[in-house]
């Protein structure tokens, strides 16, 4: 009744559990944002906001990095912590630390503590398209008034965000001449505007009849006479609003376009809420779509999804649970091979369900959820399940075999080999104990998800072994008749594979030093090969989309770059294999993914990469500032870090330990003039591009953007009475389409309010130049006079960083790089196209305050190596306390090179990379795995060595007395992990 109730118990808990692609964790990081009111200079926000925080927090304990990135309107401080650090109390100091200094920051500068966690990286959860009749301009507006709140409130979405077509608004058409002849300029009427819309403001509270009546003021825009019936307050015959303008419903400049293989589409991307369930939310949205759709095909309206990262999620995890059962009846259908005994196969099957649903309350109880880590370490533990009670089973039948009594049988079989499965069991175990002490927290968090799924069903599958599976086989056992005795298949010599098994016993008996001599000569030759032969390169995710990135030239317009992406379009739509071409485009940077047919591999049977290759290279040598298969990097580097293992946090973070991704390499230059940084980041990349072996190299930083510059005449301000505060005003307001910041409401509709002047309306060319800069009309301070801007300043051409990033205080610029996929075909191509980067580096002429850091490999797997000497070291602690013997466990671990040599074997012929977490998780399991047969075989050896047997003798009896045991589980745990790794989901083709 114990395992039953575990069991129900455990049935519960998986149901509770959360279901994620990846493990979402708090990371040991606390991010500080800093806004800025106004748009300001890198330099000036790195001065005065970036470097006085960074000062502040210098001092505060358990520090391992700090990174910032000041930008024009916005900047940022990644602080990241040491592994074991209390990060409630972290982010207690940090917060009362940035509290304490706002007060002497300058006013424009506002500063927000914030936590970070896996899913806060990567919380798009659908990307959506919303196609009709009638316009992109109609579609939009369809969207905007009967999807985007319907969508938005559905429980679990954080936001909907909409790119393409143009919103509809509420335009003020300002008479040009009319303006000038009362002196009003735009940001007059925007700030009226402001200052009369205020939304349920409280006035106070008056008393009448015994009752409290609050008083709120509600000053919300909801019919157009009341915008036009404002009183712009010019002398005493007061200029309404409508005096000078028009005012209508109208449409605002399009700001992003969205388009589905060369046609304008609506796009819609969902944001879902961090603590959302993101399977149960996908199902929730689809719901929805499903009654949106049937309410717009009256309108032609239909909304597809394009992509769903929880379809992919929810792929992959039902795809590892089918494997992971395919083993499971795979190993049990090899049980039956060796028992046929279908009672016997089914008592021994029966610590499959238990185990693993008796494990699901220990995730529960460890706040662990089902992923892809988690399912992965089920499946691999699936097969290792049965063995321990192969072992009992088999030996209480062999007992009963020699005429055992069936109660004696049981005990005495089960005590004989209790000791060696509690060790087997334990060496397993063992390998994961290092990690606890683990400082990159990616690779605890790793070992800590594989982990807990693999001790916890081991542990549950010992006690069903020495507990429920000695019940079931004296039930067996008592319940057949005297006479049918014989119930179990012994070892006969008569069988030829159990000659040829003695027969090389024997021989390895007579020769032990030529034995071990040969073992570890093919044990260095399989090394020496595999380290040659294979090259650590991470593997690509193969999905059915790809997805380029498109950086164009700062200050490009949103014309230029949909010119540009047009012509991509046009080229990516000759790969047969595309289904749709999908692009989303705003001003400086764009992307177009290309949707692929369900059967492409069948169409010209070419492989995901080949395509991604022949797209990459149709578009490569487009006049953009970069085109890449990656998503650009923005801020501090690419904000690396989190717990000493210097990974990419998030999802990137886990796919890269993992081996999945693009190989990258870069090139850190640190000093504290960032314009240098810059000038040699740039020469260094024109000397990468020129090198044959490199395919792509880009800078961190963007080049600076294009600006105009003022130079105030501080004498002409003064004489007309002008200060800096009305000529920032009447900047903000400068440009063709000035948004008032206010809302007008109707009919549970809200339009934003744009101003225009209309002799713009008409025009197609409406982007300002030098010359209306210079014409721009400032009001004084008494709002009376109006005088142009080039009466008071100096105008001229300049340019301007984009941002800055700094690290541990000091400015910081990488320079990334990729090789050709040729380069990675051996070790002696790679080595020679690394070799040519270090002379690139060594003969360049670096100027003095800058430093130069190469980063060839950057695996952060570094911790490993530590991790499998001290699992070592357990193991054989473990095997010295069972055996009471120092000599004997090293007898055991002589079996580690004998596994390793069919490891590195397979592992060079599939091709896979020897250093990934995926591989040296899977040695770690071995090292603990491949001593347990070596476990049982001495235990025996021990126990008849007490009887009296002679050694030769002993290892004899005990090699035909275990053999039938030992290659049960051998063969069962080999079988159930055959599906995983010929699984072909995307992330389980990468892991398994």
């Amino acid at each position: 009744m114990l395992f039953v109730a575990a069991t129900l118990l455990g049935i519960i808990s998986w149901k509770q559990l959360k279901m994620e692609i990846f493990p979402n964790a708090e990371l040991p990081m606390l991010y500080i944002q800093v806004n800025a009111r106004i748009e300001v200079t890198p330099e000036y926000m790195e001065q005065e906001a970036i470097i006085p925080v960074e000062s502040m927090i210098a001092g505060l304990e358990n520090i391992e990095e700090i990174q910032s990135s000041a930008g024009r309107r916005t900047g940022s401080i990644l602080i990241s912590y040491e592994e074991r650090t209390d990060l409630k109390y972290a982010y207690l100091k940090l917060d009362e630390k940035v509290a304490s200094i706002r007060s002497e920051l300058p006013d424009d500068f506002s500063l927000q503590v914030v936590k970070i966690d896996l899913e806060d990286m990567n919380n798009t959860l659908m990307s959506l398209q919303a196609r009709g009749s009638g316009g992109v301009d109609r579609v939009r507006n369809y969207v905007d008034q009967h999807i985007l709140d319907k969508l938005e409130n559905i429980e679990g979405v954080a936001a909907v965000n909409v790119f393409g077509g143009r919103q509809k608004s509420v335009d003020i058409i300002l008479n040009r001449a009319a303006c000038e002849a009362y002196d009003i300029a735009p940001s007059r009427v925007r700030t009226i505007l402001a200052s009369n819309m205020n939304i349920r403001q409280y006035g106070g509270a008056v008393n009448e009849q015994g009752l409290r009546f609050f008083v709120y003021l509600n000053a919300e825009y909801d019919h157009i006479s009341q915008i036009e019936e404002l009183i712009l307050g010019r002398g005493n015959n007061p200029v309404r609003l409508k005096d000078i303008s028009e005012i209508y419903y109208g449409e605002k400049e399009e700001e992003t376009i969205s388009r589905v293989n060369g046609k304008d589409a609506v796009s819609l991307e969902i944001i879902n809420d961090a603590q959302a369930n993101i399977i149960e939310l996908s199902h929730k949205v689809e719901d929805q779509l499903n009654i949106l759709n049937q309410e717009g095909k009256p309108f032609d309206i239909e909304v597809i999804v394009q992509d769903n990262s929880a379809e992919l999620m929810e792929d992959n995890i039902n795809q590892i649970i089918r494997l992971a059962l395919t083993g499971a009846l795979l190993a049990i259908f090899v049980l039956w091979i060796f028992l046929r005994n279908v009672k016997l196969v089914l008592l021994v099957a029966m610590a499959m369900p238990i185990s693993i649903f008796t494990a699901f309350n220990f995730f529960f109880a460890f706040d662990v959820s089902i992923n892809s880590l988690t399912l992965i370490g089920i499946a691999l533990a699936v097969g290792m399940l049965l063995d321990t009670s192969v072992v009992v089973l088999e030996n209480i039948y062999r007992l009963r075999s020699l005429g055992v009594k069936p109660s004696e049988a049981v005990v005495r079989g089960t005590g004989e080999v209790w000791r060696s499965i509690v060790a087997a069991t334990g060496t397993t175990i063992a390998v994961f104990i290092p990690f606890i002490f683990s400082s990159d927290f990616l690779v605890k968090l790793l070992a800590r998800h594989i982990g807990v799924s693999i001790v916890s069903t081991l542990a549950v599958s010992l006690f069903v072994s020495l507990l429920l599976i000695p019940m079931g086989v004296h039930l067996i056992l008592s319940r057949r008749k005297q006479e049918k005795k014989e119930v179990y298949q012994e070892v006969s010599l008569d069988n030829r594979l159990v000659r040829i098994y003695l027969s090389l016993l024997k021989s390895a008996l007579r020769n032990p030093a030529p034995t071990i001599i040969g073992v570890l000569i093919l044990f260095f030759a399989t090394i020496i090969t595999t380290l040659a032969v294979s090259v650590n390169q991470l593997s690509e995710l193969e999905t059915k989309q790809i997805t380029l990135y498109v950086t164009m030239p700062t200050g490009t317009t949103l014309d230029a770059t949909d010119a540009l992406v047009s012509g991509m379009e046009q080229a990516l739509m000759e790969i047969k294999e595309h289904e749709e071409v999908i692009s989303r485009i705003e001003e400086e940077e764009a992307t177009v993914t290309i949707l692929l047919q369900d059967d492409y591999q069948k169409m010209d049977n070419r492989s995901f990469g080949q395509i991604q290759s022949e797209a990459y290279e149709m578009v490569k040598d487009l006049p953009a500032s970069d085109i890449s298969l990656t998503a650009p990097s923005t801020g501090a580097g690419n904000m690396r870090g989190g717990g000493g293992g210097g990974n990419q946090g998030g999802d990137a973070g886990f796919e890269q330990l993992l081996g999945i991704g693009e190989d990258e390499e870069y090139i850190v230059l640190k000093g504290q003039d960032f314009n240098l940084l810059v000038e040699v980041g740039e020469d260094l990349q024109s000397y990468l591009d020129e090198l044959d072996n490199i395919s792509s190299a880009r800078l961190s930083v963007r080049e600076n953007q294009p600006e105009v510059h003022l130079d105030f005449n501080a004498l002409m301000m003064d004489r007309y009475g002008i200060s800096r505060n009305e000529v920032s005003s009447e900047l903000s307001s400068f440009t063709s389409e000035i948004s008032s910041g206010v809302s007008f409401s109707q009919d549970n509709e809200e339009y934003e309010i744009i101003i225009k002047y209309d002799d713009v309306v008409d025009e197609e060319d409406i982007d300002k130049r030098m010359e209306d800069l210079e014409s721009l009309q400032i009001p004084d301070s008494d709002d009376e006079n109006l005088f142009e801007l080039q009466e008071i300043s100096e105008i001229f051409y300049a340019s301007g960083l984009r941002d800055i990033s700094r690290v541990n205080q000091e400015k910081q610029v990488e320079l990334r790089y990729q090789y050709n996929d040729d380069v990675y075909d051996s070790n002696d191509l790679l080595d020679y196209a690394r070799s040519e980067i270090e002379n690139l580096i060594q003969n360049s002429n670096i100027p003095s305050g800058v430093a130069v850091e190469l980063v060839q490999e950057d695996s952060g797997l570094d911790e490993f190596k530590y991790m499998f000497l001290i699992a070592m070291i357990l193991v054989y602690m473990i095997l010295a306390a069972i055996f009471e013997s120092f000599v004997t466990p090293f007898v055991l671990l002589f079996s580690i090179p004998l596994a390793a040599i069919g490891s590195f074997f397979l592992l060079t012929v599939t091709g896979e990379s020897l250093f990934n977490a995926n591989t040296i998780m899977g040695f770690l399991i071995l090292l603990g795995v491949v001593v347990n047969n070596g476990i049982i075989l001495i235990d025996f050896i021990n126990v008849l060595r007490k009887r009296g047997y002679r050694k030769q003798r002993a290892i004899l009896v005990a090699g035909l007395s275990r053999v039938r045991p030992i290659l049960i589980t051998a063969v069962t745990t080999c079988a159930a992990m055959i599906p995983l790794a010929l699984g072909n989901a995307e992330y389980v083709e990468a892991i398994g």
